[in-house]
């Protein structure tokens, strides 16, 4: 019997908790939290700590299948064999009607090497220009909408900024049952006087812990943080050197912003107006907060202008590319910013240490987003500093996938 052990990373969640599996004869008998992980740091949720159990009792087909006829039944067959039928018939379709003929549909559960595998099997070697992802659905909002306020893809925060941030701003996410190593982390910041602020259409795990629950109707998030701005400058909560040095359209903002005064946003959201005031004194008076989101506010026909008006927020404050501040958005899938990278939207993996890159030429030309004029890493010894535009994002009405995910794109323009 031989015994060894393996550092991994859990294969669930867009967390990315580092795992070290116990490995007797070739198999995986045990997981536990790697200590020297930065992301977990020894922690692990149920669906972490049964991740091998999958390995070994998936339930899954474990052998290959080959039906010659439509009308036929499946024969069983050798995996090999099977590859060698697939790259036949692969090859005859390209052969026949081209490369563009194939087309491969990922997901952001695949492995950073499969991602990587498999469009290079579609790119570079069928050539064909079709290759989707499940993720697109995910994160693209969050995607666009970053690059249209700060010109890349890229989230500009680290977790690291859980453990300096004095108020959190979770919103269309209920990190305590989805994400729930960050959230043990987040509830060591609020052990140290940190506050939390939960907006949610349902009362859920997250709002159980919030010090400020604001449960507004479905579909009004996009006024309430408008709402937010609306009296960040209202009470002077925001960082005029930061807009006047770092930014661009705030000129425009304050005429827009009139729309959204806290009797409106409270008739619009449900919500009551002391719960507003109360919300953006919170975020107002904090010198560091972050924002977190998900597919509360991703999946949805606003899913861009959602991203915008947490993005403007954050620029309205300075709150952003510095610890302990930024916004955040948490993806539910381990790789779903990776594959994005090589199959569909993102330049930036999540978690890197990286700067800002200038968009992709004629990416964002419609609105008129602006890349930042520096980023810096944190880790390196200098200021950081990042700058974007403003955008105004108001409720629309429901349209295509591309016209409201990728206001930006060719596609949508067309």
């Amino acid at each position: 019997m031989t015994s060894t052990t393996v550092r991994s990373v859990c294969p669930y969640c867009g967390v990315g908790c580092g795992i070290v599996m116990s490995v007797t004869d070739n198999q995986v008998t045990r997981v536990s939290g790697d200590k020297q992980h930065p992301s977990n740091l020894g922690r692990l949720c149920t669906k972490g700590l049964t991740c091998h159990q999958p390995l070994r009792e998936s339930g899954r087909m474990e052998w290959a299948w080959l039906r010659d006829q439509r009308q036929r039944d499946p024969v069983r067959l050798g995996i090999d064999q099977a590859i060698g039928q697939t790259a036949r018939r692969l090859r005859a379709i390209i052969d026949t009607h081209g490369p563009d003929a194939v087309a491969l549909y990922v997901s952001g559960q695949m492995s950073l090497e499969a991602q990587y595998l498999a469009n290079k099997l579609v790119k570079g070697y069928i050539r064909s220009r079709h290759i989707e992802s499940n993720s697109r659905l995910c994160m693209a909002s969050a995607g666009s909408g970053y690059k249209l306020s700060l010109g890349a893809d890229g989230p500009p925060g680290s977790y690291e900024d859980f453990d300096r941030a004095e108020v959190f701003l979770v919103i269309g996410a209920n990190m305590a049952d989805c994400h729930p190593i960050l959230f043990l982390r987040l509830l060591d910041r609020l052990k140290a006087g940190a506050r939390l602020i939960v907006v949610d259409p349902r009362r859920s795990a997250s709002a159980d812990k919030a010090d400020l629950f604001l449960q507004v109707r479905p579909g009004t998030d996009l006024a309430l943080l408008n709402g937010l701005l609306h009296l960040l400058l209202e009470n002077g909560h925001t960082d005029n050197a930061f807009i006047e040095r770092y930014t661009e359209g705030w000129e425009e903002m304050p005429a827009f912003l009139a729309d959204y005064a806290p009797a409106r946003v409270a008739q619009i959201t449900g919500l009551a107006e002391a719960d507003i005031r109360q919300a953006a004194a919170l975020i107002g008076g904090a010198k560091d907060w972050m924002s977190c989101w998900t597919m509360g506010l991703n999946q949805s026909i606003h899913g861009t202008w959602h991203s915008n008006a947490v993005c403007n927020l954050h620029l309205a404050t300075g709150a952003i590319c510095r610890p302990g501040s930024g916004p955040s958005p948490s993806p539910v899938s381990p790789t779903p910013w990776a594959d994005g990278k090589w199959a569909t939207w993102a330049r930036a993996c999540r978690g890197n240490v990286r700067r800002w890159s200038k968009p992709i030429a004629g990416s964002s030309r419609r609105f008129g987003a602006s890349p930042p004029a520096a980023c810096v890493p944190r880790r390196a010894k200098a200021p950081s500093i990042c700058s974007g535009r403003w955008q105004r994002g108001r409720s629309r009405p429901a349209g295509s996938s591309a016209a409201t995910r990728w206001p930006a794109s060719p596609t949508a323009r067309r």
